[in-house]
């Protein structure tokens, strides 16, 4: 629109510059509507401005494809009666189909997919809404490097991300430095910015013209996306991405909310099992303690297997593999001590010796990591066997050009089914949290009393030695008065 080194008064509306910069003097950012002349012509545009390095920078863009307010209001309020009747006995499953729905009414998109996350950070397709005509993604799984780490990122920060057109050609930042700072712009939060070369491109082999990511957050933390496709070339309004941005919210806050209820229920069990325990270890033996706790170690975080070192005495219960190879298992954690716990669905991957005995242990959360492992307690669980579908093979792919060798995405998006063997069910996030407070009062109460009866045996024991001792002196000063 302008050479730069043009000042913000020359192009636009004097009052308008004056309000935004107050009101991004409040907040990071600010977006709304402006009046820009440019070449004797007055153009209404859509405007965000944000700080950046102690910089204000100021996005324009079009009015296109507004919707009419009522229009929108319309569909807020459909977001708001659908998506905030989610109860705590809803199927997950049903509200984000509706989750789904709402956003294509809204965006008008010819596939939308509500996207989420495991512990991998593999990505599954657990509800859609779409056009007949095009491809259907539902149940399939999409492998981790799909979203590297660099992008969950941005999506974390950045809760709603437009592409208008895979086919439009990036344009250059003028200067490439600040003359100010002499560094990049950081265009983390530029709605305009251009996406890697590498995902235009697996966008481009997937048949996709448009898209919108809808970041899905739980407690802060990157939990899953909406991903909205389009065959054809399509801007996203600005009023359409805050209804969109403020959608995110909304979900976000009910995932956050099913978590604490989980937790919730998760901990209330966790305490009334760390009750139970300090109030009978006093006066229970311990075969009594350890008969009573580690079924209900298994039970509270659905375990087939469960292994309890008190004081480096060991306490197992349900399915295990053989004593050598428990000998082994606890011998690799300990290897694994510099971190504060161990958690994984598929420990042949992590360690190889267990592949021998997947079918009895595929996944394991340990915690503590105490030294030697002298005190911890160890959740087993089996293998699951479970067939997976993919979006195309999950492998990795690499090209040689001219610029050298890069990572490639795959071409082919068709259906690709793997058996996986050798995994457990996953341990979630709250599972991980509950397990570090059970193991570390329940190891530390149990330790305290194993060191008590060791003190009060060591005790007994020298109680014995005196009183032999003693009655030992007596009977030689009896038998000296006898003889002597």
């Amino acid at each position: 629109m302008a050479r730069w080194g043009k000042r913000w008064g020359d192009l636009l509306d004097h009052a308008a510059v004056e309000q935004l910069m107050q009101a991004a003097g409040e907040q990071h950012s600010v977006s709304g509507r402006i009046c820009v002349t440019w070449q004797q012509k007055r153009s209404d545009l859509t405007v965000r401005l944000f700080v950046s390095a102690s910089a204000y920078v100021l996005e324009l863009l079009h009015n296109t494809a507004e919707y009419a307010t009522e229009h929108l209001s319309g569909l807020l309020r459909t977001v708001q009666r659908s998506l905030l009747a989610l109860s705590e006995d809803t199927d997950s499953y049903h509200y984000f189909q509706q989750v789904a729905c709402v956003v294509r009414e809204l965006a008008s998109f010819d596939r939308v997919m509500v996207y989420r996350f495991d512990s991998n950070w593999d990505g599954e397709v657990i509800a859609e809404s779409r056009e007949e005509s095009v491809h259907s993604y539902l149940g399939s799984r999409f492998p981790a490097g799909d979203i590297p780490p660099q992008a969950r990122r941005l999506y974390t920060r950045n809760p709603v991300r437009q592409i208008a057109d895979t086919e439009a050609v990036p344009v250059a930042i003028v200067p490439e430095l600040n003359p100010l700072t002499m560094a990049p712009l950081d265009i983390t939060c530029l709605v305009l910015r251009s996406l890697s070369p590498v995902h235009i491109e697996y966008l481009r082999n997937m048949g996709v013209r448009a898209s919108m990511s809808i970041s899905l957050l739980q407690n802060g933390r990157l939990w899953g996306l909406i991903a909205c496709h389009h065959h054809e070339p399509k801007h996203v309004s600005n009023a359409v991405q805050e209804a969109a941005s403020f959608l995110s919210q909304i979900v976000s806050s009910k995932l956050s909310l099913l978590e604490v209820h989980e937790w919730r229920n998760l901990g209330m069990e966790a305490s009334r099992i760390i009750g139970a325990l300090l109030k009978n270890i006093t006066i229970d033996t311990e075969e009594a303690i350890y008969r009573h706790l580690l079924p209900d170690l298994l039970d509270v975080l659905d375990a087939s297997g469960v292994i309890m070192v008190v004081e480096g005495r060991r306490y197992v219960y349900g399915d295990l593999p053989s004593h050598a190879d428990t000998d082994d298992l606890i011998l690799w954690l300990n290897s694994q001590s510099a971190a504060e716990s161990v958690s994984c669905n598929h420990l042949g991957e992590r360690f190889p010796s267990a592949n021998r005995y997947a079918d009895v242990v595929s996944g394991l959360l340990a915690t503590p990591l105490s030294a030697y492992m002298s005190n911890s307690i160890v959740w087993l669980r089996k293998e699951k066997l479970r067939t997976v579908h993919w979006a195309g093979r999950p492998e990795k792919i690499f090209h040689e050009d001219a610029a050298g060798v890069r990572l490639s995405p795959r071409k082919s998006f068709e259906a690709w089914q793997e058996i996986w063997r050798g995994r457990s069910a996953p341990w979630s996030h709250i599972e991980v949290e509950a397990a570090k407070s059970i193991a570390l009062a329940l190891t530390q109460g149990l330790a305290q009393k194993a060191q008590l009866e060791l003190a009060q045996a060591e005790k007994n024991a020298r109680m014995k030695r005196y009183v032999k001792s003693v009655n030992t002196g007596r009977f030689l000063k009896i038998v000296r008065s006898r003889y002597i």
